[in-house]
């Protein structure tokens, strides 16, 4: 009831009393795959996105692969 009553109470209820040991990587890919991307850029592109995938899944470390398609 108390830290209902006052909301300045709920502050100290939700410190974090130790600092973590390890950071949270989160990377984010945008592949164009637009008709400015010529038949040789697309498939490179493809390629290195492939292998950012690959790359990021064995280290264990969170990747999101968009693409950005417009006509």
């Amino acid at each position: 009831m108390t830290f209902e009553a006052n909301p300045c109470n709920n502050r100290s209820l939700w410190q974090r009393k130790t600092l973590p040991d390890h950071h949270q990587n989160i990377v984010s890919l945008l592949v164009d795959f637009s008709r400015s991307m010529d038949r040789g850029k697309g498939e490179a592109t493809l390629g290195g996105a492939a292998a950012m995938v690959e790359l990021h899944s064995r280290l264990g470390i969170n990747l999101s692969v968009d693409e950005f398609l417009m006509n």
